[in-house]
């Protein structure tokens, strides 16, 4: 048992601090707005990307699975929607005073994980690898572990982004930076659904 929630936790870790389309946009929201305001959207995501974690669990990849073109179809809108995140995000001022960003930013997050293969590709991941289809207890355990695992991770890239915002960095240098984090996000978008074709192609 020790082992197995060793594993699962390090599994979670790995999955929740690596650079993602929810983790950049964790870092843009702390960036612009401060910590405080992005936690509306890190819990957002913690709740989406948990409740995901249970649906594979219970059985929605294989369908997903077993049907390709609701695979596709999901990349799809999923790269239209960051590729519009993108765009807002390279477009975006410096910096925000107006904390009323944060009202959405609960149901943003929790929308953009649906949307977000790497979510999709962890929860996958996870169920295969640690065998959770067939067991109730060891799903929710690993959900257990997951989902503060998952918040603590989301969080630091918004801590890192708060970071940032309390150097008081020059306006310029806050511009650049959301722009890289902009055209990160769209060139993400655009090699998920270049990989897909590939995919389908081969």
């Amino acid at each position: 048992m020790v082992a197995s929630i060793l594993s699962m936790s390090l599994f979670s870790l790995i999955m929740s601090v690596s650079p993602g389309p929810v983790n950049l946009i964790a870092l843009s929201i702390g960036a612009r707005t401060g910590f405080s305001s992005a936690l509306p959207f890190v819990l957002g995501a913690t709740s989406g990307f948990t409740l995901l974690l249970i649906v594979v669990g219970l059985g929605l990849y294989g369908l997903t699975s077993a049907l390709p073109v609701v695979r596709f179809t999901l990349v799809l809108v999923g790269a239209v929607y960051l590729l519009y995140l993108g765009r807002l995000i390279y477009l975006a001022e410096p910096v925000v005073t107006d904390h009323t960003v944060a009202s959405k930013g609960f149901l943003s997050g929790a929308l953009l994980q649906w949307l977000n293969p790497k979510a999709w590709s962890a929860c996958a991941g996870g169920v295969a690898m640690f065998e959770l289809a067939g067991s109730a207890s060891k799903l929710w355990l690993f959900v257990a572990l997951y989902a503060p695992i998952c918040f603590l991770g989301i969080g630091a890239w918004a801590g890192l982004g708060a970071g940032l915002r309390n150097r008081q960095l020059p306006a310029w240098a806050m511009r650049r930076l959301n722009q890289v984090l902009g055209l990160c996000l769209m060139a993400l978008a655009l090699l998920l659904v270049v990989n897909q074709l590939l995919d389908r192609m081969a």
